[in-house]
């Protein structure tokens, strides 16, 4: 009797620590999640976001992906920063395309001069510009010049966005323009301005030297320090 007793106010005291882990475990959470809303560094798990100084210093090209998926949440988030581009003019020509399929994928690798890897990355955003829009306001240097820089902002801001998501991307420049307007059914005036493939990066970071600050910087004119 005293022995099953005993039993009983052991399971009774395991039962109500695990209840103590439960909600110490999921007041911990909430309580992050509240930071998180509070300051917007954190995503919907909790996890936490990066600075502005880490997210540039971390920012990398990466051409290798692990076989995971990309949440679409992430995705959504990456698409909002980079819909915040500016423009010259305020012309916005930049559009973006999403790209899952793995048959558009591999066309689009073949057309970036066989570069398999854009393949092999679970999603694919390809950054475009409608000269049309660039062109009404300033005609040959918007289709020359203008359209190229804005979509160029995206690209940036697409690269930036990815790396605060824990993710890894690659801007892919070398592509034939005709091509890549067959595969994504581009109108005649839309061209494409860089293929970025995404992914969870599985290649550690390469250490590549930099040009000093002394060697690109100048004062006033050019050759001056």
């Amino acid at each position: 009797m005293v022995r099953s007793s005993t039993r009983q106010g052991e399971r009774d005291f395991r039962w109500r620590l695990q209840i103590v882990h439960h909600y110490q475990k999921a007041s911990k959470l909430a309580h992050s999640q509240t930071i998180c809303k509070a300051t917007r560094k954190c995503d919907s798990s909790g996890v936490k976001r990066m600075n502005f100084e880490s997210v540039v210093k971390k920012r990398r090209m990466c051409r290798e992906y692990l076989d995971r998926d990309v949440p679409q949440e992430k995705v959504n988030r990456v698409l909002d920063l980079a819909s915040r581009y500016p423009s010259a003019g305020h012309t916005e020509p930049q559009e973006l395309i999403v790209v899952r399929d793995r048959r558009v994928k591999e066309d689009l690798a073949r057309a970036a001069l066989e570069q398999m890897f854009v393949a092999q990355a679970p999603l694919v955003i390809v950054v475009v510009s409608d000269v049309r829009r660039s062109a009404r306001r300033y005609g040959e240097r918007g289709v020359r010049f203008f359209s190229i820089t804005d979509g160029a902002f995206v690209a940036m801001l697409v690269l930036l966005a990815v790396v605060d998501e824990g993710l890894g991307a690659c801007f892919v420049g070398s592509f034939y323009d005709e091509e890549v307007q067959e595969v994504l059914d581009l109108p005649p005036d839309v061209r494409p301005i860089g293929i970025i493939p995404i992914g969870y990066c599985a290649e550690g970071p390469r250490k590549l030297s930099r040009r000093s600050r002394q060697q690109i910087i100048h004062r006033d004119r050019y050759g001056v320090r």
